[in-house]
C-alpha cells in the first residue's frame, strides 16, 4: 500500500510538472489574435445556422460539424468570436491530451509511471505541434485526439470494471470523433491495435471493437454523403506519396532528423527527401531493433502502428505541398511518436539500471529539449503576427470610414534557417484565399473595405530578420498610383528593425481643389506645402505634411525632411517619395491635396536638445536639384529648405 501511494504521488507530481511545462511552453498563445484559416472559418460560420453546419459543408473541402458547432455556440454566447477564449480551448485540450497519453502509455508499461510521464512529456513538447496548439483553426486536431484517446481509455476502464456506463461513454466519444475531424474514423482500428498489442486474440479483439467499427463506418458514410468541396490530391500521384512518406518519416524520427540539414550542407546534396528518408530509416530501424531485443515488441508495435495509422489518410489522399505546409496533420500521430521514443524509460532492468538511466535521460530529455527549443524558436514569429494585427487594428480604428489600402502587409513568417529539411515550419498569417477585410472584421467586428498590395520598391533590399511574403498582387509604381487615389487611408508596413511597423502613410484628401489662399511655402510654383505638424512618438518624430498640387510636375521629385541640432548639423532625415515611398509627385494632378506622413528617427544621447525640422523638394531625375522654395510673400527660403518646427527634446 505504501509503495502504491508513493507511485501515485510521484505520478501526480510528474503530471503537474508536465502540465506546468506545457503552460510555460505554449502560454504565449493566449495573447495571440485570429490568423490563418480563422479568417475563412469564421466567415463561413457567420451566415450558418447550427442546423446547416450539420447538413452541408459547401464552401469547404471538409466536413467537421462538431468543431464548427463548438465555435458557433461560443460565438453566440459571447456575442462575437473571442480569441483568448478560443486559444484557451485549444491549449486546454492539448494539456488534457497529455494526461490521456500518460494514461495510455502507463497502461502498457513495465514501469508505468516512468513510461507514462515520459510519453506525456514528449507529447506536450512534440515539435510539430507548434502549429496545432496556437492556431484556433487547428482545433480539429486536439479535439479529435481527445475524443479518440478518451474513447480508448474509457473502453479499457469499462472492460476492467465491467461498467456499462463507461462503455456507453466510450461509444459516445467514438461516435462523435469523426464529426470533429475525419481522422476520427480511426478510433476503431486504433482500439483494435491497442487490444492486439495487449495480447488479446484477434477474434476477441474484433468482437470487442465491432461497435466502434460501426461508429467509424457511420461517420465515414455521413462524411461521404454530405455536400462539400472536392479535396485536392490523388492516390496515383506517386511523387506526392513519396514526398509524404519522407515527411512523415522525418516526424517519427524527429530527435535525429534535425541532422539532415547539416548533412545535406556538408555533402552538397539537394535531394532532401531521400536524405531524410535514409536517416529516418536508420534511426527508426535501430531503435526498433533495440526495443525488440529488449522484449518490448508489443509496445513497439503499438507506438509505430499508431503513428502509421494516424498519418495513413494524409499520406494517401493529400498533395505533398499541402502536407509539408501542415505539421498540424501530425497531431494525432504524435501520440505514437511520443510513446515510441519514451519507451527508453521502460527498458530498466535490475542489473543494468545505470545504463538504463543514461539511455532514458539521453533519449527522453534530449527529445524533449529539442521539441522545446523548436517551439520556442518560433514564438518570435507569433509575436510578429500579434504585433502586425495589433498595429493594423489600431490604425483602422482611428482611420476615417472608406477604403483602406495596405501596402506590403505580411502573409506569413518563417525563420531563415530551417530546423528540418522537409516542410515549412513558419507561421501562416493571412492566407492567399482570404481577404484583409476578413481579418479586420474578425478582430474588430466591423465591416471595412480593406485591400492589400505588394510594392517591392519600399521593401528592404538586404532582407529582414525573417522571411515574410506579403499579401496581395505585386504592383509597379505606375499601377500603384491609381490604387492610392482610391484609398481613404494608406497603411504601409516597414521592416527596417527587429519588429515590423504598420504606419499611417497619408492619403489623397481632395481632388480638383482651388489653390489654397494660405500656405507655408510653394516649390517651383507647382507644389505648395499647406501645413506641417510634428509630434514625438517614443524614439521618433512623426511629421505630417499637407501638400497641394498647383500644376503638373514635369519631372520626378522627392521630399526631404531634415532634422538639425542647435549647431545646424544634420542629425537625422526622412527623405523619399510621399506616403512612405509609394506616391510619385510626377503623377499628382492639379488640385490634388495629399497628406504625407513621415517618421524621423531621433538621435540617441543624453541631456536636453533643441532640434529644428526643415522640409523641401528635390528633383531625382538627371541632375539632382532642389525645387525653389518661396514664402507666400515671394521670399526665397535659404537652401530652399522650409523650417516647419522647432522642438525641445529632454
Amino acid at each position: 500500500m505504501l509503495q502504491y501511494r508513493r507511485h501515485s504521488a510521484a505520478a501526480a507530481l510528474g503530471i503537474f510538472l508536465v502540465l506546468f511545462l506545457g503552460l510555460a511552453t505554449y502560454g504565449f498563445s493566449m495573447r495571440l489574435p485570429f490568423f490563418a484559416d480563422d479568417l475563412a472559418h469564421f466567415r463561413w460560420l457567420q451566415v450558418r445556422s447550427l442546423a446547416s453546419i450539420w447538413s452541408s459543408a459547401r464552401g469547404l473541402s471538409y466536413y467537421r460539424p462538431l468543431t464548427f458547432s463548438l465555435w458557433w455556440v461560443l460565438t453566440r454566447v459571447q456575442g462575437r468570436p473571442d480569441a483568448a477564449t478560443l486559444h484557451g480551448l485549444s491549449l486546454g485540450l492539448h494539456l488534457l491530451n497529455a494526461v490521456l497519453v500518460a494514461g495510455l502509455a502507463a497502461s502498457r508499461g513495465r514501469h508505468p509511471v516512468a513510461l507514462g510521464l515520459s510519453s506525456a512529456l514528449l507529447f506536450i513538447l512534440f515539435p510539430f505541434s507548434y502549429q496545432a496548439v496556437p492556431w484556433i483553426c487547428s482545433l480539429f486536431h486536439p479535439l479529435v485526439t481527445a475524443l479518440v484517446l478518451g474513447s480508448l481509455l474509457l473502453h479499457v476502464g469499462a472492460s476492467r470494471r465491467h461498467s456499462a456506463f463507461l462503455r456507453l461513454a466510450a461509444l459516445g466519444l467514438a461516435l462523435a470523433a469523426p464529426f470533429a475531424h475525419e481522422t476520427g474514423v480511426l478510433v476503431a482500428p486504433l482500439l483494435l491495435l491497442y487490444l492486439l498489442t495487449d495480447g488479446q486474440p484477434l477474434r476477441k479483439a474484433i468482437r470487442q471493437t465491432l461497435p466502434y467499427w460501426l461508429c467509424s463506418g457511420l461517420g465515414l458514410a455521413i462524411w461521404l454523403l454530405i455536400p462539400k468541396g472536392a479535396p485536392e490530391g490523388s492516390l496515383l500521384d506517386l511523387q506526392s506519396r513519396w514526398r509524404n512518406a519522407a515527411y512523415f518519416a522525418q516526424a517519427l524520427a524527429y530527435p535525429v532528423t534535425t541532422l539532415t540539414v547539416k548533412l545535406l550542407a556538408r555533402a552538397g546534396s539537394t535531394n532532401r527527401w531521400l536524405a531524410t528518408a535514409l536517416l529516418a530509416a536508420v534511426a527508426v530501424g535501430a531503435w526498433c531493433l533495440l526495443l525488440w531485443r529488449a522484449g518490448r515488441a508489443n509496445l513497439l508495435v503499438l507506438a509505430v502502428g499508431w503513428f502509421v495509422l494516424s498519418v495513413a489518410p494524409s499520406w494517401a489522399l493529400l498533395p505533398a505541398d499541402y502536407v509539408e505546409a501542415g505539421p498540424r496533420l501530425l497531431y494525432l500521430a504524435s501520440v505514437g511518436a511520443s510513446v515510441f521514443w519514451a519507451s527508453a524509460a521502460d527498458l530498466r532492468t535490475k542489473k543494468g539500471w545505470i545504463i538504463w538511466l543514461a539511455l532514458a535521460g539521453l533519449v527522453v530529455i534530449g527529445s524533449a529539449a529539442e521539441g522545446y527549443r523548436f517551439i520556442r524558436d518560433r514564438v518570435p514569429l507569433y509575436d510578429q503576427v500579434r504585433s502586425a494585427t495589433d498595429q493594423l487594428v489600431e490604425a483602422i480604428s482611428s482611420a476615417p470610414a472608406g477604403p483602406t489600402l495596405c501596402v506590403n502587409y505580411p502573409m506569413w513568417f518563417a525563420l531563415r534557417s530551417p530546423t528540418y529539411a522537409i516542410g515549412s515550419d513558419g507561421v501562416l498569417f493571412v492566407p492567399y484565399y482570404t481577404h484583409m477585410a476578413d481579418l479586420v472584421w474578425l478582430e474588430t467586428g466591423q465591416e471595412r473595405p480593406v485591400s492589400s498590395v505588394v510594392f517591392p520598391d519600399v521593401l528592404p533590399h538586404q532582407g529582414w530578420e525573417y522571411i515574410f511574403p506579403c499579401v496581395g498582387p505585386t504592383l509597379t509604381s505606375d499601377q500603384l498610383q491609381s490604387q492610392l487615389r482610391g484609398a481613404r487611408t494608406v497603411l504601409v508596413t516597414t521592416y527596417g528593425s527587429d519588429n515590423l511597423v504598420v504606419s499611417d502613410a497619408g492619403n489623397l484628401e481632395a481632388e480638383g481643389s482651388s489653390p489654397a489662399p494660405e500656405f507655408l511655402a510653394e516649390f517651383d510654383r507647382k507644389v505648395a506645402l499647406i501645413s506641417a505638424t510634428c509630434q514625438r512618438r517614443n524614439s521618433s518624430l512623426r511629421v505630417e505634411l499637407r501638400w497641394q498640387c498647383w500644376g503638373s510636375v514635369g519631372e520626378e521629385a522627392s521630399v526631404f525632411v531634415h532634422l538639425y541640432d542647435e549647431q545646424g548639423k544634420l542629425v537625422s532625415q526622412a527623405d523619399g517619395y510621399p506616403l512612405m515611398g509609394t506616391s510619385r509627385i510626377l503623377s499628382w494632378r492639379p488640385g490634388d491635396e495629399w497628406r504625407d506622413v513621415r517618421l524621423v528617427q531621433l538621435p540617441s544621447g543624453t541631456g536636453p536638445h533643441q532640434y529644428s525640422v526643415k522640409v523641401g523638394l528635390y528633383a531625382t531625375g538627371g541632375a539632382m536639384r532642389r525645387f525653389v522654395a518661396e514664402s507666400p510673400g515671394g521670399q526665397r527660403f535659404q537652401d530652399d529648405a522650409v523650417a516647419v518646427a522647432t522642438l525641445n527634446v529632454p
